[in-house]
Protein backbone atom coordinates (compact mmCIF):
# COMPACT_ATOMS: atom_id res chain seq x y z
CA UNK A 1 0.00 0.00 0.00
CA UNK A 2 0.93 3.57 -0.85
CA UNK A 3 2.05 5.65 1.87
CA UNK A 4 0.15 8.33 0.58
CA UNK A 5 -3.03 7.97 -1.62
CA UNK A 6 -3.39 10.19 -5.17
CA UNK A 7 -6.68 12.23 -3.30
CA UNK A 8 -3.53 13.43 -0.05
CA UNK A 9 -1.41 14.03 -2.90
CA UNK A 10 -3.86 16.04 -4.76
CA UNK A 11 -4.80 18.21 -2.09
CA UNK A 12 -1.31 19.16 -0.63
CA UNK A 13 -0.34 19.89 -4.74
CA UNK A 14 -3.41 22.12 -5.05
CA UNK A 15 -2.82 23.71 -1.52
CA UNK A 16 0.95 24.55 -2.86
CA UNK A 17 -0.46 26.08 -5.89
CA UNK A 18 -3.27 27.81 -4.88
CA UNK A 19 -1.77 29.00 -1.33
CA UNK A 20 1.05 30.97 -0.07
CA UNK A 21 2.72 28.87 2.48
CA UNK A 22 5.35 27.27 0.70
CA UNK A 23 7.51 24.13 1.30
CA UNK A 24 8.19 24.25 4.78
CA UNK A 25 5.34 24.93 6.29
CA UNK A 26 2.98 22.57 4.03
CA UNK A 27 6.03 19.55 5.20
CA UNK A 28 5.17 20.80 8.66
CA UNK A 29 1.29 20.86 8.27
CA UNK A 30 0.56 17.44 6.53
CA UNK A 31 3.66 16.16 8.67
CA UNK A 32 5.79 14.44 5.52
CA UNK A 33 9.31 13.83 5.62
CA UNK A 34 10.88 16.36 3.78
CA UNK A 35 10.97 18.77 1.03
CA UNK A 36 11.62 16.89 -1.86
CA UNK A 37 9.00 14.45 -1.51
CA UNK A 38 6.12 17.73 -1.63
CA UNK A 39 8.96 19.03 -4.62
CA UNK A 40 8.63 15.88 -6.85
CA UNK A 41 4.67 15.81 -6.35
CA UNK A 42 4.14 19.33 -7.62
CA UNK A 43 6.75 19.25 -10.63
CA UNK A 44 4.94 16.08 -11.55
CA UNK A 45 1.19 17.12 -11.46
CA UNK A 46 2.62 20.31 -13.23
CA UNK A 47 4.29 18.14 -16.38
CA UNK A 48 2.02 15.72 -16.28
CA UNK A 49 -1.14 16.48 -14.09
CA UNK A 50 -3.27 13.85 -12.01
CA UNK A 51 -2.33 10.79 -13.45
CA UNK A 52 1.58 11.85 -12.38
CA UNK A 53 0.54 11.41 -8.40
CA UNK A 54 -1.25 7.92 -9.22
CA UNK A 55 0.79 4.60 -7.72
CA UNK A 56 2.50 2.79 -10.43
CA UNK A 57 2.71 -0.50 -11.07
CA UNK A 58 5.84 -1.69 -8.24
CA UNK A 59 6.90 -4.83 -10.34
CA UNK A 60 7.80 -2.23 -13.67
CA UNK A 61 11.60 -2.26 -14.12
CA UNK A 62 13.79 -0.30 -16.37
CA UNK A 63 16.60 -2.44 -18.10
CA UNK A 64 20.44 -1.82 -17.38
CA UNK A 65 20.28 0.20 -20.54
CA UNK A 66 17.49 2.82 -19.56
CA UNK A 67 19.20 3.13 -16.35
CA UNK A 68 22.92 3.65 -18.13
CA UNK A 69 20.91 6.25 -20.40
CA UNK A 70 19.36 8.20 -17.76
CA UNK A 71 22.71 8.36 -15.82
CA UNK A 72 24.61 9.52 -18.99
CA UNK A 73 21.61 11.80 -20.01
CA UNK A 74 22.44 13.56 -16.01
CA UNK A 75 26.16 13.74 -16.31
CA UNK A 76 25.77 15.35 -19.90
CA UNK A 77 22.99 17.73 -19.19
CA UNK A 78 23.45 18.91 -15.45
CA UNK A 79 20.19 18.02 -14.77
CA UNK A 80 19.02 17.33 -11.10
CA UNK A 81 17.20 14.86 -9.91
CA UNK A 82 13.57 15.55 -9.73
CA UNK A 83 14.37 17.11 -13.55
CA UNK A 84 15.25 13.60 -14.49
CA UNK A 85 12.99 12.28 -13.25
CA UNK A 86 10.15 14.09 -14.59
CA UNK A 87 12.09 13.90 -18.06
CA UNK A 88 12.06 10.26 -18.00
CA UNK A 89 8.36 9.91 -16.43
CA UNK A 90 10.05 8.53 -13.30
CA UNK A 91 7.83 8.60 -10.94
CA UNK A 92 7.98 5.24 -9.03
CA UNK A 93 10.04 6.27 -5.95
CA UNK A 94 12.66 3.24 -5.90
CA UNK A 95 13.60 4.55 -9.41
CA UNK A 96 13.97 7.72 -8.28
CA UNK A 97 16.06 7.07 -5.52
CA UNK A 98 18.21 4.74 -7.73
CA UNK A 99 19.31 7.60 -9.77
CA UNK A 100 19.59 9.98 -6.72
CA UNK A 101 22.48 7.00 -5.68
CA UNK A 102 24.00 7.47 -8.88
Amino acid sequence: MAKYNVAFKLQVVQEYLEDPLGYNLLIKKYTLSSTAILRLWVRAYREFGLESLKKKDNKSTHSVQFKMYVLHFMKQTGSSYSVTAITFLITNTYSYVFIMLF
